[in-house]
């Protein structure tokens, strides 16, 4: 019973760290306007691991959602 409310406790955290962070990015790009762009030619490599890192940065709000989401279902089957 300990190791399932200590088990319960760690993914509950997770989840709700997880969920704030990427609930709070995806409102902050969403209110910047700020969509990544495919396929555009640029002059330089650098120009292209921006591209690449705008594109990560975009999409890690969602997977920290899902990924928060992900663990508020460990901690619930943890409970049982």
């Amino acid at each position: 019973m300990e190791k399932n409310l200590e088990n319960f406790i760690i993914c509950i955290s997770i989840s709700i760290i997880s969920l704030s962070i990427g609930i709070y990015y995806v409102r902050k790009y969403k209110e910047e306007n700020y969509k990544p762009e495919y396929g555009v030619k640029r002059y330089s490599n650098l120009d292209y691991y921006k591209d690449g890192f705008k594109i990560l940065s975009y999409y890690r709000s969602y997977a920290l959602i899902f990924i928060g989401a992900l663990f508020f279902l460990f901690a619930l089957t943890a409970l049982f």
